[in-house]
């Protein structure tokens, strides 16, 4: 949808990150949509772990003269964020153990947690979009919340099209029923993302109609952790992953209470330390993947 760039703040020094339109997509009315809905979506959120909306607004023909990329336009939106540090969780999770992974679950749904308070769903969620860093301590970021629902505000028309990373969504997001969407349908993401880093292999994989069959018809496969976890973290895995949206946790805040009535791990140590490659969004007509 965009590029981002690296920027200071000409009166603070202050270093951000800019996101901006493609210029050849920036009259398009649809992604103006889409971007300011982003914008509204990263304003109402603060949070430790979500980044922060600085400013935003629209290229300007007299911006010209403080040496802007040519690329960009007369009239392209933008907007600054405060730039995270760290790398995309895909990247470390896979020399991860049970403290690590605790301490990152914890964080995550903590930020989830709070954008649901306010209405906003992220739809995207997947390794590329949790960035980790480790100095001084590890930390969690949530970022791109390009094509999140704020679901309070929606404006009764349904999408005909299927939007976001196909391993790493729920049943109700791969049909485009977005009545049925909310807080559970980025739990069934995040289960999907701790079901790689402990069994150091997705749920479902294949081609994406593969994946999208396996998503709404297909039982979860045996779990075979690669390192000890508690001997209930299996069952609650299991609960964010559900099909059925009424079967599966609701919400953030009840995921993270179940997560901290867990003991200690249990099991042996097994399997090898992989990373893996980051996945592309898609977006798909509704009608190629209806069962």
């Amino acid at each position: 949808m965009g590029s981002v760039y690296g920027a200071e703040h000409a009166e603070t020094g202050q270093r951000v990150a800019i996101k901006v339109l493609h210029a050849e997509r920036a009259r398009e009315a649809s992604l103006q949509r889409s971007f300011r809905r982003e914008v509204q979506a990263l304003a109402k959120l603060h949070h430790p772990s979500i980044a922060a909306v600085l400013d935003y607004g629209e290229i300007r023909a007299s911006m010209a003269s403080h040496g802007l990329p040519k690329a960009l336009v007369e009239g392209t939106p933008w907007f600054a964020m405060e730039l995270v540090s760290g790398r995309p969780v895909g990247r470390v999770a896979g020399r991860w153990r049970w403290p690590q992974l605790s301490a990152f679950l914890r964080a995550t749904l903590d930020a989830l947690a709070h954008a649901h308070a306010r209405s906003v769903i992220h739809r995207d969620l997947k390794p590329s979009n949790i960035l980790v860093s480790a100095a001084p301590e590890p930390t969690v970021t949530l970022v791109d919340f390009g094509i999140a629902q704020i679901f309070d505000r929606l404006d009764g028309q349904r999408s005909n099209s299927v939007v976001g990373t196909p391993t790493y969504m729920a049943p109700e997001q791969i049909v485009g029923e977005w009545r049925d969407q909310g807080p559970w349908t980025d739990l069934y993401a995040l289960g999907c993302l701790t079901w790689r880093v402990v069994c150091k292999e997705l749920p479902y994989s294949g081609s994406p109609r593969d994946v999208f069959v396996g998503h709404l018809h297909h039982p979860l496969p045996d779990f075979e952790p690669t390192f000890p976890v508690p001997e209930g973290f299996e069952p609650w895995l299991r609960s964010l992953l559900r099909k059925d949206i009424d079967s599966r946790i609701q919400c953030a805040a009840d995921a993270v209470w179940a997560l901290h009535r867990l003991g200690q791990p249990v099991g042996v140590e097994r399997g090898r330390d992989t990373d893996y490659e980051p996945e592309s969004t898609h977006v798909l007509s509704a009608d190629a993947v209806s069962p």
